[in-house]
């Protein structure tokens, strides 16, 4: 999604022989419309459980910095959560589980 300065960020799930950190999301940016990416990194803030094992949406609204995150909250696919950031992404201290029950996907 692109954020309030224009850049894409990419927000990952760990791929099977990632060796960064473990149980967390990935992030890149791209400067130039998407042709090329910095290298991912880890985003210590918003877990994953299992490299490749669940998917995450992103949405957000880049005129006021907001982003939001949806993605299961534990090792299995349940308790879907929303976490928020105010600021382009670079942190994320808002969360709500939204369902504690199991799911399949977020949408």
């Amino acid at each position: 999604m692109q954020l309030s300065d224009g850049r894409l960020y990419a927000n990952i799930r760990p791929y099977v022989g990632w060796t960064g950190q473990q149980h967390v999301r990935l992030k890149a940016y791209s400067s130039d419309e998407g042709a090329t990416w910095a290298h991912a990194e880890a985003e210590p803030a918003l877990p994953d459980a299992s490299p490749g094992e669940d998917e995450g949406s992103v949405v957000g609204d880049p005129d006021n910095k907001v982003v939001y995150f949806v993605h299961p909250f534990g090792d299995a696919r349940a308790n879907l959560t929303v976490w928020r950031s105010r600021d382009d992404a670079a942190t994320w201290p808002d969360t709500i589980n939204v369902y504690s029950g199991e799911w399949r996907h977020a949408c």
